[in-house]
């Protein structure tokens, strides 16, 4: 009986073997399928299957790479967002849109602090709010308010790499206000991002 339990533990080790050689096969397969086709997401959570086993050095290798690869286009992409974000900026501040350059320059803010440009123009923003009326309706400020708040949350979700909540989000924003260019472009990029990592 002793020794029918031991083959049975045998049997089903090396069955159990096979199967994670099959497996680890074909996510090997698959994850250099994508890594060729520089789809870097998709080879990622393939790698990382494998990787699982800590006796397989070429995934947990190939791991790190494409992980030192994305963050490094992660950093390029931000510098490129900043100052897409500043273009918009300036471009709205100049055609009198201080609604829309206002939450520009704070967003790019959010990116890099120090940054003086959007510092000067965000004071410039406040004075000539300062100088005119106050003729928004309570309507009016609700609205305003609420799509504050729908751009912040998007923000937020895209930060995450929640796209499609962002990208949700940047459309009912833009329900409220259609001229903000700035929803636009996100919605853009989340199209970009989304149909490389499909």
């Amino acid at each position: 009986m002793k020794n029918l339990i031991l083959l049975l533990a045998i049997f089903c080790t090396a069955f159990s073997y096979g199967q994670n050689t099959v497996h680890n096969s074909t996510d090997l397969q698959n994850a250099e399928a994508y890594f060729h086709l520089k789809n870097y997401r998709k080879a990622l959570y393939h790698y990382k299957a494998i990787a699982k086993d800590t006796s397989q050095h070429y995934a947990i290798s190939q791991v790190q790479l494409i992980q030192i690869f994305i963050d490094s286009n992660k950093t390029r992409f931000h510098e490129q967002h900043l100052s897409e974000l500043i273009a918009l900026a300036d471009s709205s501040f100049e055609n009198g849109n201080l609604l829309n350059s206002d939450y520009l320059y704070r967003r790019s803010l959010r990116f890099s602090p120090t940054l003086q440009r959007p510092q000067k123009r965000l004071i410039e923003i406040e004075q000539s709010n300062e100088a005119q009326p106050d003729t928004l309706s309570s309507k009016d400020k609700e609205m305003l308010h609420l799509f504050r708040k729908l751009l912040n949350k998007a923000d937020s979700e895209f930060d995450k790499e929640k796209y499609e909540r962002a990208y949700n989000l940047y459309q009912r924003a833009l329900a409220i206000e259609p001229t903000v260019l700035y929803a636009q472009q996100m919605m853009k990029i989340i199209d970009d991002i989304t149909s490389e990592i499909k």
